[in-house]
């Protein structure tokens, strides 16, 4: 390739880092941020080498003894890497006047807050036969805090307040990480092939599952397209895992998890029965990248603690649920011909909602149900097909009412009707009166609670079978 200049030499100055930044920087530096399952630092290390760069220097506010460990002398990129400590809260101007003895010839300059995204052998491509062109100092530095070619003597020129001679371009070359969201998105971007990885690591075990070397996965384990996971990092018994999910390496995700478009940096523990989704996990801190929303778990296991425990119906439950269909089936079938017959519709669907846990905030979190209900007016045959979803478990035989309502308001002092699994035979169905209003829902919802016992379900149970025997259809 033939370019009015030559570029041997790199420099990446460490960023101040916003303030939504500050919970991931932490215990990290900026260069150590994951994208992808491998730390920004490297990305940038195996981009320059394919451009020809020769030597590195990291100008480093955070952590330098970090990085260094990590880079060494970069051999392993084929880079002489150097690494300078600067102060944390250094301006710019005094950051590039301690940098700037690096600068003994044509130096590519960015931050370390900028990712490149695309080959930068096309940037260098574009930048061929430009030579630099004086800009006003504070254009140099917005430059340089993107990407840039600056010359030897730019740093003392920019220093002095002069124009000085840059070649640099309007480019999407790199993009700027400067909240955690921005991190986020450019994992989830990386699994989609929307960034380039200029060498990939690991493996694809199957479409969609990319694999370092020392993963171990136990059997029950599902995913969906696309999940990374680092080196030597333990996915314990019945995980599901996907869409869109990189965990880092070292890391041990225990049994029951439910994992989707989430990043888990290296070194974490998941406890077991946790449910993630959309959040940034490292160590104890889980961001919430929706909220942008940083909270710190002392106990990993307590992530656990957001998903309801399953808690099977019974088989007694099931074994009557399938004895009242099977009686009730001839019944049905004959409403549904007279409806079908007038030109009515038999059959609705309708969703509810099932309390599945808790989020990070300790809001309840609800699963939607579609349920089949028969076009009647009598509550009782109305839910009749709900006997269904009883035999496969989704509903309890004898609850409380189920609420039509993803996010239902709910009295504080009705609070613990929140976790409760509905169920198809209610008190509230059974009441008097035709027209409750919802705080009436809710005390009857309450008192069944407090005083259900086998013997108050059983009659429940013979009152409702009762109330069958007066079907009124439209």
């Amino acid at each position: 390739m033939t370019t009015g200049i030559k570029i041997k030499q790199a420099l990446l100055i460490d960023s101040d880092g916003d303030e939504l930044m500050q919970p991931l920087l932490e215990h990290h530096s900026m260069a150590m941020l994951p994208i992808g399952g491998k730390p920004l630092v490297q990305f940038w290390c195996e981009h320059l080498n394919q451009i020809g760069v020769k030597k590195l220097h990291l100008a480093m506010r955070r952590f330098p003894e970090q990085v260094r460990d990590f880079v060494g002398k970069g051999e392993r990129w084929g880079l002489e890497i150097s690494i300078s400590s600067i102060p944390e809260h250094t301006d710019s101007d005094e950051t590039y006047r301690l940098v700037s003895s690096y600068l003994n010839e044509n130096t590519l300059v960015s931050a370390l807050d900028q990712l490149p995204e695309k080959d930068l052998q096309d940037w260098v491509t574009a930048i061929s036969g430009m030579t630099p062109v004086p800009r006003p100092a504070e254009d140099t530095k917005a430059a340089i805090s993107k990407l840039a070619v600056i010359g030897p003597d730019g740093m003392r020129q920019l220093l002095n307040g002069q124009e000085t001679a840059v070649i640099a371009t309007d480019t999407d070359a790199v993009r700027t990480i400067k909240k955690p969201k921005d991190l986020w998105q450019a994992n989830m971007d990386l699994l989609a092939g929307r960034i380039t990885d200029p060498l990939p690591s690991g493996f694809e075990g199957e479409e969609g599952l990319f694999l370092d070397v020392g993963v171990q996965i136990k059997p029950a384990f599902q995913f969906e397209p696309r999940c990374s996971m680092g080196r030597h990092t333990l996915i314990e018994t019945k995980n599901q895992l996907g869409p869109d999910v990189v965990i880092g390496s070292h890391c041990i995700v225990d049994k029951a998890c439910r994992i989707r478009e989430s990043v888990i940096f290296d070194h974490t523990y998941v406890g077991s029965h946790s449910d993630l989704n959309r959040v940034i996990v490292n160590g104890r801190l889980v961001y919430q990248v929706d909220h942008d929303l940083a909270t710190w778990i002392d106990d990993p296991a307590i992530v656990g603690s957001t998903q309801v425990k399953t808690r099977s119906v019974g088989i007694g439950s099931r074994m009557l649920a399938l004895s009242l269909l099977c009686l009730s089936f001839p019944v049905i079938a004959l409403i549904a011909i007279v409806q079908m017959l007038g030109g009515k519709t038999a059959f609705t669907k309708d969703t509810i909602y099932i309390p599945i846990g808790r989020d990070l905030m300790g809001s309840v979190t609800y699963h939607a149900l579609q349920v089949y209900s028969l076009v009647v007016d009598q509550p009782f045959w109305r839910k009749m097909p709900w006997m269904l979803n009883v035999i496969k478990g989704d509903l309890e035989l004898v609850g409380i009412t189920p609420s039509h309502e993803a996010a239902p308001v709910i009295p504080d002092w009705a609070r613990e009707l929140a976790s409760v699994r509905p169920g198809v035979i209610t008190l509230y169905d059974l009441a008097e009166e035709n027209e409750f209003s919802n705080e009436d829902k809710y005390v009857t919802d309450s008192y069944y609670l407090v005083t259900r016992t086998l013997q108050s379900n059983l009659a429940l149970l013979a009152r409702w079978i009762v109330r069958l025997l007066q079907p009124t259809t439209r």
